[in-house]
């Protein structure tokens, strides 16, 4: 098995441990998204605002506005801070999105 085989099974585990914790292992529901949001993204994170950061995470997670987060709705948030992190170690700013392409 490759390396990012082991990863991508180490993300897939770890959704579903969040997931299943009051019932459907397919998607989080608030609570499941915010203890998984708060133990494995913000971590030791001291900073007076995490709540406020919560619900935006929370807001912006749930794209179809169903009340759940799905898988694919978590890889985003995954897929965001893989970015963040990876300026983050290269010393880099991250780039700000082109104007007016949105």
């Amino acid at each position: 098995m490759s390396q990012l085989d082991k990863l991508m099974d180490k993300i897939i585990d770890l959704f579903q441990h969040y997931a299943k914790k009051e019932g459907c292992i397919y998607t989080l529901n608030k609570a499941e998204a915010k203890e998984l949001i708060t133990k494995e993204f913000l971590g030791e994170c001291k900073e007076k605002n995490t709540q406020q950061k919560m619900e935006q995470y929370m807001t912006q997670l749930d794209n179809n506005q169903d009340g759940e987060v799905s898988f694919i709705e978590f890889m985003s948030l995954v897929s965001i801070f893989t970015v963040f992190t990876n300026y983050d170690l290269m010393g880099c700013q991250v780039p700000a999105p082109p104007k007016g392409k949105c």
